[in-house]
């Protein structure tokens, strides 16, 4: 089972849950939507749990060790600020066994936030500190399209941007201490590899970018494609096959443990 967990200290990281969480179902993924305070998601196989927190907390060791993947969000200025600077880590440590690295997610107005992001990652000056960030500036979702996601009836193009934000959220699950994440790591992952947990990633990730091409097709220009996606399609199986199957694909499935 894969962790998944948002923190963030506005309504942003309970819509993120949502949004991976509804996006995973729709690709048929085995999902439950659990709630933080209830203790460690419940242990269920090659299943996911998509669950969000309070940004304060992030920096407890002990939490943050129940989740595979761990994402900071800020829906504000100050808040993405915040979120920012809970993900940087120190760039000279290396190695060792720590609590679950922390990965920012920067929304789509937040041009600002990401360049910080980018300057501070292992590939940019040397400072003293690095941050990793998702690939990706999430599209801000209105009041009424946020309702209808927390109702899991998400539209179109906010389910379009689910299932790119899923991709890279299980993506950064298969290696979270990596210094960031490119179309050519989500390419070898979508390849697949030994072992029935690659192979049955490598689904999951190209049934994800199959509906990520439908879904934002249909969807308005709030999801339209990004550099990250293109290149996702560009270098995903001709087919959308993995061992000789057809990924499979759904949109309800979703089970919540609250």
């Amino acid at each position: 089972m894969i962790s998944i967990a948002f923190f963030s200290d506005d309504p942003v990281g309970l819509s993120c849950a949502h949004l991976v969480a509804q996006a995973l179902a729709h690709v048929d993924a085995r999902v439950a939507l659990v709630d933080a305070r209830d203790g460690a998601p419940p242990p269920s196989g090659d299943a996911y749990a998509v669950t969000s927190a309070p940004l304060h907390t992030v920096g407890d060791e002990a939490l943050r060790a129940r989740f595979d993947v761990v994402v900071t969000v800020g829906e504000g200025g100050a808040s993405a600020g915040r979120a920012l600077r809970a993900a940087r880590y120190d760039a000279a440590r290396t190695g060792g066994t720590g609590p679950t690295p922390v990965w920012f997610l920067p929304l789509s107005d937040q041009s600002i936030f990401m360049t910080k992001a980018r300057l501070a990652s292992a590939h940019g000056p040397r400072l003293p500190f690095g941050t990793r960030a998702l690939p990706v500036m999430l599209p801000r979702i209105g009041a009424g399209a946020r309702s209808r996601l927390l109702a899991g009836r998400p539209d179109d193009a906010v389910l379009a941007s689910g299932t790119l934000l899923a991709a890279l959220v299980l993506a950064v699950g298969a290696d979270p201490a990596a210094a960031g994440l490119d179309a050519a790591g989500l390419a070898v992952l979508m390849a697949g590899g030994d072992g029935p947990g690659r192979r049955l990633l490598a689904g999951h990730l190209v049934a994800l970018a199959d509906a990520y091409a439908r879904l934002s097709g249909r969807g308005t220009d709030a999801a339209g494609p990004t550099d990250q996606a293109r290149a996702i399609e560009r270098r995903r199986p001709h087919d959308g096959r993995v061992d000789g199957h057809r990924a499979p694909r759904r949109r309800d499935g979703l089970r919540r443990s609250a």
